[in-house]
């Protein structure tokens, strides 16, 4: 189990520094803000919508990452010969696999989870409604 942890971590910082990550954040980030464009609904459905969308948006593009990611790691690293290195040493194929799971896992609930809190607050400022006001919290 261990051995499939290491390589979970190797996995989680090579996923960092993929250039899929990236675009797929931007698209994301500009997708959220977009929802908030929708002058002529009420402000406590414009809420419901910006949620409901940006939930969405989560949804599709963590899918998305997570495909652009893991569907090239394997064939990356036998093109690159570092899969024979790494099975060389006294880890089982099984270990190398459901490593690469597990820290792809991890990196899709780590980016999942702060690009949530980040529409969260953003939904949060741009929707600050004052008390009493439709759609405010009593």
């Amino acid at each position: 189990m261990r051995k499939a942890v290491a390589v979970a971590r190797v996995t989680f910082a090579e996923s960092t520094r993929r250039k899929a990550l990236f675009v797929v954040l931007v698209l994301w980030v500009l997708m959220g803000i977009g929802t908030f464009a929708q002058p002529g609904v009420e402000v406590g459905h414009r809420i419901q919508l910006a949620i409901a969308y940006n939930l969405r948006a989560a949804s599709f593009f963590s899918v998305l990452l997570g495909i652009l990611l893991a569907s090239s790691t394997i064939p990356n690293d036998i093109g690159e010969k570092r899969v024979f290195m790494i099975l060389t040493k006294p880890i089982r194929s099984w270990d190398y696999l459901f490593g690469k799971f597990l820290g792809y896992a991890v990196f899709l609930a780590v980016v999942l989870g702060v690009g949530l809190v980040f529409m969260s607050v953003l939904i949060g400022v741009v929707f600050q409604v004052p008390e009493g006001e439709e759609g405010g919290r009593s």
